[in-house]
């Protein structure tokens, strides 16, 4: 279903430029202006336009990732959403300092992040709602993983106050989704804790299904 979806949205494509059918030439416009006009680049808010501009290609690449399976690039961002430059250092101007640099990097940081706010945390909440079958442990555990790498993004925006708005907001509303999710599929079994000098052990006796040891993963985390 999902490969026939994405198929079918690569016909939107059809209208644009061959160069900016995907993000590589782009990414290396902002690229070039921000390392080579850095004062024209920030007077004008470019980064804070970026998101926009980008939230199409990362809507279309979402569509080829399931956060619920297991994959090689589910803790990269970047791969997620295909943030691809294309081009080596090689092809940047020899006189671009390391503050330049390090401005780049960290548009490029607040960018990618941003588009996990506006698209792959929504992506996510969807597979939650309509997917994810909390008695498979691997699922689980994927989305384990997954939502920790969505805090880190979470946190580089709250670093920064142009950035910040309804970042911590949303985030909750995705954990409170899982919590709907597990109340939904988990009858609440009260879990005794025992304690002891190295860490909280749950003690649930004979565990009879897959689906209390995915409420224990969660409680845990």
């Amino acid at each position: 279903r999902e490969k026939g979806v994405h198929d079918a949205s690569i016909i939107l494509f059809n209208d644009v430029r061959k160069d900016l059918r995907n993000t590589s030439e782009l990414i290396h416009m902002f690229q070039l202006w921000s390392m080579n006009f850095y004062s024209d680049f920030k007077m004008t808010y470019a980064a804070l336009s970026m998101p926009e501009i980008f939230e199409w290609y990362s809507r279309v690449a979402l569509l080829r990732w399931n956060p619920l399976k297991n994959n090689d690039s589910y803790l990269s961002v970047a791969s997620i959403l295909e943030w691809n430059t294309g081009h080596s250092d090689e092809d940047q101007s020899k006189d671009h300092n390391t503050n330049t640099q390090q401005h780049w990097e960290r548009t490029t940081s607040l960018v990618q992040s941003s588009l996990v706010k506006t698209c792959i945390i929504p992506h996510v909440e969807w597979h939650i709602e309509h997917v994810w079958d909390p008695s498979i442990i691997q699922e689980t555990m994927n989305l384990v993983h997954v939502v920790e790498q969505l805090k880190l993004n979470v946190d580089i925006l709250l670093s920064d106050k142009d950035w910040s708005s309804d970042s911590l907001n949303i985030y909750n509303q995705l954990n409170v989704k899982i919590i709907k999710r597990l109340q939904k599929d988990v009858s609440m079994i009260k879990i005794p804790i025992v304690q002891t000098e190295e860490q909280n052990i749950f003690s649930i006796g004979t565990m009879e299904s897959d689906l209390i040891a995915n409420h224990v993963i969660w409680a845990t985390n």
